[in-house]
């Protein structure tokens, strides 16, 4: 990815190899690195797939567009949402939100209730939690039937009565305030 270059405009992006030399030129006014060999690139308010190539995956151009970190990913135009495969082929998905894929999958939004589909796309939780914030070391924090607790990516949700939970830390540790008072507990609820 470069945006200097002294044959190319410096306002855009392209792709150059390890010796420098252009891949890719640089004509689009933003470009991300390549994942599983697909990068998003933007022109002007259109984002698009492209390969290493420089070849698109397909004819859509879209408004909001995530990285294929999975073999699949999630795109949005005029506020519907898709599921991209690599080759390129997309289905039309019945949701309201796609929240950034990762890789625990992709959490949704379908009639106001939160769930995850695995890295295939795949249902893994079903829509019916008020919130779910982003996974992390396996564990979300999660809101079901106004209840406040840890959601694993198994769909195990654990009641925890607190105010604020805070994301879930490499030692299975996470902090919580309820009320004043903070503490720290694990995903064990001790």
């Amino acid at each position: 990815k470069s945006e200097d270059s002294t044959d190319q405009n410096p306002s855009n992006y392209g792709f150059i190899d390890s010796t420098g030399q252009w891949i890719i030129k640089a004509h689009y006014d933003y470009a991300d690195a390549f994942y599983n060999q697909r990068a998003i690139v933007a022109k002007g308010d259109s984002l698009i797939y492209i390969t290493p190539s420089g070849h698109t995956i397909n004819d859509n151009m879209f408004e909001e567009a995530y990285p294929f970190i999975n073999a699949i990913t999630y795109a949005r135009k005029h506020n519907q949402w898709y599921k991209l495969f690599l080759s390129g082929h997309y289905e039309l998905m019945q949701v309201d939100e796609v929240i950034k894929p990762d890789g625990y999958g992709t959490l949704f939004v379908k009639d106001g209730k939160y769930g995850l589909l695995n890295k295939n796309g795949q249902l893994r939780i079903t829509p019916e939690y008020d919130k779910i914030h982003p996974f992390s070391y396996g564990f979300a924090n999660a809101v079901y039937k106004n209840q406040k607790g840890l959601l694993d990516t198994l769909g195990q949700f654990k009641p925890f009565n607190a105010d604020w939970i805070s994301p879930v830390q490499s030692n299975g540790q996470f902090i919580y305030k309820y009320d004043t008072l903070f503490g720290i507990a694990d995903t064990g609820m001790h």
